[in-house]
């Protein structure tokens, strides 16, 4: 794995962490490494895992909404192994992550993508990003370009 850093002075994830996957995931993931002109080229690879019921790191599950048995178990597993369960999308109404949140069981962390031009100008101020893209916001317009 490389060591650069790509997004500003941290490095790109953290060391000595291990991270782990579904099996969707990693068949996106097998998907990605073998290339295609939608990727950007430099991307750091990083390690990830099928996880199998590992106590340690860092799990990524392919369905947010916790609809299947499968991510069901998964999420519960990490709970139940004083793990912390974390939704950076939107929870859909009745959806077991929903049920989750607001039992107190997962924490809702959002990342903005719908700013206005001042949030955009503040978030990029605040910051040292190598690149920003405003994105969705009537606010104002980008010039519409594919980066390679």
């Amino acid at each position: 794995m490389e060591d650069h850093c790509k997004c500003g002075k941290r490095p790109d994830r953290l060391r000595g962490v291990s991270y782990y996957a579904d099996a969707l995931l990693l068949e996106n993931d097998t998907t990605r490494r073998a290339g295609g002109f939608w990727y950007r080229t430099g991307q750091t690879d990083i390690p990830v895992r099928l996880y199998d019921g590992q106590t340690q790191g860092i799990v990524f599950v392919s369905d947010p909404q916790l609809r299947s048995a499968a991510a069901r178990d998964m999420a519960e597993q990490v709970l139940s192994c004083g793990g912390a369960a974390v939704m950076t999308g939107t929870a859909e109404k009745g959806s077991y992550s929903e049920d989750l949140i607001r039992k107190g069981r997962m924490a809702m962390l959002r990342y903005p993508v719908h700013l206005n031009h001042a949030q955009f100008a503040q978030l990029a101020e605040q910051n040292d990003f190598r690149q920003t893209i405003p994105y969705h916001s009537a606010d104002f317009s980008a010039a519409r370009e594919i980066l390679f």
